[in-house]
C-alpha cells in the first residue's frame, strides 16, 4: 500500500471515530463510516449515496483522486514515514476535529480534513511530463507572490535587477515550488514580510526567498531535504523535498541556509540557467 493510501486510512479513521460522537440523527457518522469501509476495501471508494452530505461527497472525490495518484508504484511506507503520517493524522486532523465536534459543529472540521487530503494529493502528484519553455522569470515570480499574498495576507516584497529575465523553465512546476517556499517562509517567519530577491550571477539567475523567523537549527539544516522529517508535530515534512523535486524539472538547484545579512531568519535559494 502506498504512503498516500496509508495516510488516507489514518485520516478517515480519525474522522470516523470523532464523528461517531455526534447524535445518531446526524447524517455525518453513517456517511463517513461507510466511506472508511470502502477505503479499506480492495475496490476503494465507490459512488456516493443519495443522502450523503455535500461535504462527505467532496471527501469521497478527494480520496478517489489521491488513491488513484498513489497507485503508480513505489515502496511500502518506511517506519519514519508511517510515524509522520500518524502524527499528522493526530495533530492536524483528529485534534482539530474533536475540538470542532465538542463545539457542536462538524462542517468546518470536514473542510479541514478535505484540505489535508488535498495537500496529500498534491504531494503525490508529479509534473515529469511538463516541457521546458521560454518565459520571463520576473513575470512568473510576480504571479506567485501576488497569489500567495492574497491568499494568506502575508506581505511579500519582491526585488529584481530590472527588465525581463528570460529562462527555460517548466513554469507550473516552478510556480508550485516557489509557493511551497513562500508558505514555509511565511509560517516560520510568523507572518512577517517575506523577501524575494532575484540576482544575476554569471550565466545564472538566483532567486532568494528570505524570512524573518528564527532560522534553521543545525539539525534542521542538515536534514532539511529528508522526506517526512519536520520540527513540527502537525507537518508531514515534505515541503522542501517536493519543492526541490519540482525545481529539478527546470534544471534548477535548491539550497537552504540562514540569512547572512544581520536580519536573522532562513533563506531558500533557487539557481537556474539564464536563457540569452
Amino acid at each position: 500500500m502506498e504512503i498516500v493510501a496509508w495516510a488516507l486510512v489514518l485520516l478517515l479513521g480519525a474522522l470516523s471515530a470523532y464523528l461517531a460522537l455526534r447524535k445518531e440523527e446526524d447524517p455525518y457518522p453513517d456517511a463517513v463510516r461507510r466511506l472508511v469501509r470502502e477505503v479499506l476495501s480492495d475496490d476503494g471508494p465507490g459512488d456516493p449515496a443519495p443522502d450523503d452530505p455535500p461535504e462527505v461527497r467532496d471527501l469521497r472525490e478527494a480520496i478517489a483522486r489521491a488513491l488513484a495518484a498513489s497507485h503508480g508504484g513505489g515502496d511500502v511506507p518506511t517506519e519514519q514515514a508511517l510515524r509522520a503520517l500518524v502524527r499528522y493524522a493526530r495533530e492536524a486532523v483528529a485534534m482539530p476535529l474533536r475540538e470542532a465536534l465538542e463545539r457542536g459543529g462538524a462542517e468546518d472540521s470536514l473542510a479541514d480534513a478535505l484540505a489535508a487530503l488535498e495537500d496529500l494529493e498534491a504531494y503525490s502528484e508529479t509534473r515529469e511530463d511538463e516541457a521546458l519553455r521560454r518565459d520571463n522569470l520576473v513575470s512568473v515570480i510576480q504571479s506567485v507572490t501576488r497569489e500567495y499574498a492574497l491568499q494568506t495576507g502575508v506581505p511579500v516584497k519582491f526585488r529584481s535587477p530590472g527588465g525581463a529575465l528570460p529562462v527555460q523553465v517548466a513554469s507550473e512546476g516552478f510556480k508550485d515550488a516557489l509557493y511551497l517556499l513562500l508558505a514555509n517562509a511565511g509560517h516560520f517567519g510568523g507572518g512577517r514580510t517575506v523577501d524575494v530577491v532575484t540576482e544575476l550571477e554569471g550565466g545564472e539567475v538566483r532567486v532568494r526567498v528570505l524570512d524573518r523567523g528564527p532560522g534553521f537549527e543545525p539539525e534542521a539544516l542538515e536534514r532539511a531535504f529528508e522526506p517526512f522529517w519536520s520540527t513540527e508535530s502537525d507537518a508531514l515534512g515534505l515541503g522542501l523535498t517536493q519543492a526541490r523535486k519540482l525545481l529539478s524539472l527546470s534544471g534548477a538547484r535548491l539550497a537552504v541556509g540562514n540569512r547572512g545579512d544581520g536580519e536573522g531568519g532562513a533563506e531558500a535559494s533557487i539557481s537556474l540557467p539564464r536563457s540569452d
